[in-house]
């Protein structure tokens, strides 16, 4: 019986309270050995495999263990979607310490769908959608990495974000022909975007 407790509470111990349980499970030498050494193996398999499971997919690995209280996100409302990534942030920053793992906000799925929803609305929209990302999330770390999660699928776009998570900061463009103008990381992202939009267009656009 406390083995296979042991066995579940594995799931959301720290890897220093995981090398702990799994030392007290160490076989000895004597009756039972063999029972034992069994044990121990299906114990150490586990605990590679919640290791691999909550590294791969932190945010995953979260909600299905109700770790910080998770809920999944609702990208159909912009308001929702900023408050759900506030909320996420301290979840990822907290499971980030105090289990190694990356201060991933979403999902491997919700990032996929993210991109995907992402690349079906209008220019206009879609740098409103992201706007209202980087309101959401405070740490320009995080902020970062949730554009990294987006990279694979819609690295223009990711690249956008990266932009509107500067904000308006100026710089001056100069112009040999014409005068020198200012320019914001907010104009350097629309015009990703619209010149995502020209290269390659969706019916939306």
């Amino acid at each position: 019986q406390q083995w296979a407790g042991d066995l579940n509470t594995v799931t959301t111990q720290t890897p220093e309270q995981q090398a702990a349980t799994l030392a007290a499970h160490e076989p000895v030498a004597g009756e039972g050995y063999e029972v034992d050494s069994k044990r121990y193996q299906v114990l150490q398999n586990a605990i590679v495999k919640v290791n691999q499971e909550r590294q791969k997919d932190p945010m995953a690995w979260a909600i299905q263990n109700n770790i910080g209280g998770a809920q999944p996100l609702d990208f159909s409302d912009m308001g929702k979607l900023s408050d759900g990534l506030g909320d996420r942030e301290s979840i990822a920053i907290a499971n980030s310490k105090t289990y190694g793992t990356p201060q991933n906000i979403l999902t491997m799925d919700e990032a996929k769908g993210l991109s995907k929803h992402l690349a079906s609305l209008n220019i206009d929209s879609k740098l409103a959608y992201i706007g209202a990302m980087a309101d959401g999330v405070s740490s320009p770390d995080v902020y970062r990495q949730t554009m990294q999660q987006l990279r694979p699928d819609s690295p223009v776009t990711a690249m956008a974000g990266a932009y509107v998570g500067i904000g308006g900061k100026v710089a001056v463009a100069t112009h040999m022909f014409s005068a020198d103008e200012n320019v914001t990381a907010l104009n350097v992202a629309e015009n990703l975007i619209r010149g995502e939009a020209l290269l390659n267009p969706t019916k939306a656009n």
